[in-house]
């Protein structure tokens, strides 16, 4: 996911590139980020919302996250369209982009600090390889057993 939201970053600090004359070959590589971020952004926090719920409610977890995603697109659109309007052609999407970079930035390094933290706690409630045996352990079995070497 950290990938994704760093490609969708990315893709927002391209279209500052953007302006009324820019040719749609400087441009492609946005729209390209575009098409192969938002997939992998959505689908792997989808993965996430859903298996870190209890199984019975993994339906509950779907649904609720749909619902704050497209809560969260309806005002994503509400706010871009706000910065937007009113003002020049270019500085408007300009500053969006710029917003919207910060905002896939800023999750990247949520995503990636909270992967940090489960590896951590993944490594120390693994339990500890049991220890060898020595050889007094193996003498002292050999002993009770009745066996000589």
């Amino acid at each position: 996911m950290t990938g994704a939201l760093l490609l969708g970053a990315a893709r927002f600090t391209g279209r500052l590139l953007a302006g009324p004359d820019t040719p749609y070959r400087v441009l492609l590589p946005a729209l390209v980020a575009t098409g192969l971020a938002t997939p992998g952004t959505v689908l792997a926090a989808t993965a996430a919302v859903v298996q870190a719920a209890p199984a019975e409610n993994t339906g509950v977890a779907s649904a609720v996250f749909n619902v704050a995603r497209q809560i969260g697109n309806s005002l994503g659109v509400a706010l871009f369209a706000s910065l937007v309007a009113g003002r020049d052609p270019v500085p408007g999407p300009h500053l969006s982009a710029l917003v919207a970079a910060a905002a896939f930035l800023a999750a990247a390094l949520l995503a990636l600090s909270s992967w940090r933290d489960a590896k951590a706690r993944a490594a120390a409630a693994r339990p500890s390889p049991p220890a060898s045996p020595t050889d007094a352990d193996c003498d002292a079995r050999l002993s009770r057993s009745g066996d000589s070497r």
